[in-house]
């Protein structure tokens, strides 16, 4: 568990969680996620961030829009799949899922972000585009397990 007990999940086998070091050469911004777990060789990881935005859920509709508008602009090239409202452990999720280019593959993101103590808590799974059939079985275990305490 994370926050304080406030989040819950299921940590995919072989994955660690990565060192603050490590955090700091992955994500580097000025917001990068306070927890990330990833695979031994780092091309698979799950990043946690309680961000400083606040978030209700009444406004979890107009938030998805407004990751939909700001994303293809951080991010040139981004390739939608996903964008909608989700429902995991009876929370919901605005569920944002896009491949973007990277330096030598092509990366595929799944943002998940609910309201957590009124702040967006956001969940990352990212991979290699070509590792996700190896492994889109953990990742969609990891999201299925994600719960919020009461």
């Amino acid at each position: 568990s994370l926050y304080e007990g406030k989040l819950k999940f299921t940590v995919p086998e072989g994955f660690q969680p990565m060192s603050r070091e490590l955090i700091a050469v992955k994500f580097p911004r000025a917001n990068a996620p306070q927890h990330v777990y990833a695979d031994a060789k780092t091309t698979t990881s799950i990043a946690f961030t309680h961000s400083v935005s606040k978030l209700s859920d009444e406004r979890l509709e107009e938030f998805l829009g407004a990751m939909v508008s700001m994303l293809p602009g951080l991010k040139p090239g981004l390739k939608w799949i996903k964008k909608e409202i989700v429902v995991i452990q009876d929370h919901r999720w605005a569920c944002l899922e896009f491949t973007t280019p990277g330096a030598d593959s092509v990366i595929h993101n799944e943002i998940l972000a609910t309201p957590m103590g009124g702040r967006a808590l956001l969940v990352n799974l990212n991979t290699v585009d070509s590792l996700l059939p190896s492994v889109e079985s953990k990742l969609a275990a990891v999201k299925a397990s994600l719960r919020l305490a009461p």
